[in-house]
């Protein structure tokens, strides 16, 4: 039992021993060839020209990106440049010819936009001045009471009656009932017509009569 122990113990520490001496050798003797370093040094330039190129592409799209944007402004500024300029004057004349209207003169136009200016500039004020007469304002002074005196009694004018133009007849009274029964008793009178001879027409002059009341009221 003792001799098995031993013998375990011992190949552990010579295996060790040879494990250090072997890792040693290879360290120290085991190189690589010369095809091996071109190619460890090919992997290498690929994946460094790789991180290169990927980064030179997201350069180029950006400053794509921004041409773009700055081609779409101009774009836009040279249309409303365009829209803003006016029309030839050949196509304006061929569109007033297809319509059978006479174009407009570019001397109209302007003295169209002068000639109000010019009557702006000639209306005046000196038509007023131009007034036969003067209308004076008469202004009335104030009475002026100085200090300590007492103020003047104002007197207050009973206002005329105002008279009716238009002419009013009296309410006539009312009757007197006695007479009227006294009336009804007493023997009725033979009525007599009177004829047409005997009947002489009136003549009264309405204006007369309108101022004689007129005079009464």
């Amino acid at each position: 039992m003792d001799n098995l122990v031993e013998t375990l113990v011992t190949g552990l520490v010579v295996s060790l021993l040879l494990i250090f001496v072997a890792w040693w050798f290879w360290k120290r003797f085991d190189r690589p060839s010369e095809a091996q370093i071109e190619r460890e040094e090919s992997i290498a330039r690929k994946k460094e020209e790789t991180r290169m190129w990927r980064a030179v592409e997201a350069q180029m799209a950006e400053e794509r990106a921004e041409l773009e944007q700055k081609a779409l402004f101009e774009r836009r500024k040279a249309e409303e440049r365009a829209r803003a300029l006016p029309p030839p004057v050949s196509e304006v004349s061929n569109a007033f010819a297809a319509f059978g209207s006479q174009q407009p003169s570019a001397e109209s136009s302007q003295n169209e936009t002068v000639e109000p200016t010019e009557f702006e500039l000639d209306a005046d004020d000196s038509d007023v001045l131009d007034t036969p007469e003067l209308v004076e304002v008469r202004q009335d002074k104030g009475v002026v009471v100085d200090e300590g005196q007492p103020l003047p009694e104002i007197l207050i004018e009973d206002e005329p009656v105002q008279e009716s133009l238009n002419p009013e007849t009296e309410v006539p009274s009312a009757p007197d009932l006695d007479v009227l029964v006294e009336a009804e008793h007493e023997p009725e009178m033979p009525t007599t017509w009177a004829t047409e001879e005997e009947i002489e027409p009136e003549v009264t002059d309405w204006s007369d009569n309108w101022f004689a009341n007129l005079e009464q009221h």
